[in-house]
C-alpha cells in the first residue's frame, strides 16, 4: 500500500528537485486532492521521473489531469523501474487517456497498482486497458469504472480476455453508482454469464 512506502512528501516544488536528483529517501509523493497539478504539473513530474529509481508511490488523484497529462505520464512510465503504485482517480481522462497509459505500460515491469476510477473512461477505454495489458505481468490491479453504455458489446467481444484479467485480479470493476445493486440487471447478468464479475472482490471493494 502507498501508505506504507516510507518517507512522504506533499509539496510539488520540494519534490521536483529531489526526484531529479534521485533522492533515495523520497519514496512516496502525495499530491492528491489539490486540483492544481493539471497537465502542466503532470508534465513536470513526468520529466522528473525519468531516470528516477527511488519513488515507489505517487498520488495524483483529483488534480484536473486530462488525456494530455496521462500521455505525458505514460511516456515517463515506459522506462521507469521503481514506481509500484499510481493514483490517477478523479481526474478528467477519457478513453484516449486510458489508451495512452496502456501504451506506456506495455513494457513496464514495475507498476503493480493503478487507480483510474472517477475519470471519464468508458467501455472503450476499459477494453483498451484489458486488451493492451495482457502481456504485462507486473501489474496486479487496475481499478476502473466501466459505465453501462457500450459495456454489453465489450463483454460479448472480449469476454474471454476480460475473464482472464479478472481471474488474474488485474482488473477490478468499480461502478460510479457505488453499489452493486444499482448496476442494471441486464448488464449484471451479462457480466455474470461471461464470468467477468467477482462477487467476493466486488463486495470487499465497495464495502
Amino acid at each position: 500500500s502507498i501508505s506504507a512506502m516510507g518517507d512522504w512528501c506533499y509539496d510539488l516544488d520540494e519534490a521536483l528537485p529531489r526526484l531529479r536528483a534521485n533522492d533515495p529517501t523520497l519514496t512516496a509523493l502525495d499530491l492528491g486532492y489539490r486540483s492544481i497539478i493539471t497537465d502542466r504539473g503532470a508534465g513536470l513530474l513526468a520529466d522528473a521521473l525519468r531516470g528516477n529509481t527511488a519513488l515507489k508511490g505517487l498520488h495524483l488523484g483529483y488534480n484536473s489531469i486530462t488525456d494530455r497529462g496521462a500521455g505525458l505520464l505514460a511516456d515517463a512510465l515506459r522506462g521507469n523501474t521503481a514506481l509500484k503504485e499510481l493514483h490517477l482517480e478523479g481526474n478528467e481522462m477519457g478513453d484516449e487517456g486510458a489508451g495512452r497509459l496502456v501504451d506506456g505500460l506495455r513494457d513496464n515491469t514495475a507498476l503493480e497498482v493503478l487507480y483510474l476510477m472517477g475519470n471519464g473512461i468508458g467501455a472503450e477505454g476499459v477494453g483498451r486497458l484489458v486488451e493492451g495489458l495482457q502481456g504485462n505481468t507486473a501489474l496486479k490491479e487496475v481499478h476502473v469504472e466501466a459505465r453501462p453504455p457500450g459495456l454489453d458489446q465489450l463483454l460479448d467481444r472480449n469476454a474471454r480476455v476480460m475473464s482472464d484479467a479478472i481471474e488474474r485480479r488485474q482488473v477490478v470493476f468499480l461502478w460510479c453508482v457505488g453499489l452493486w445493486g444499482d448496476v442494471p440487471v441486464d448488464v449484471r447478468q451479462r457480466m455474470t454469464r461471461h464470468g467477468v464479475w467477482d462477487d467476493e472482490l466486488a463486495t470487499d471493494e465497495l464495502r
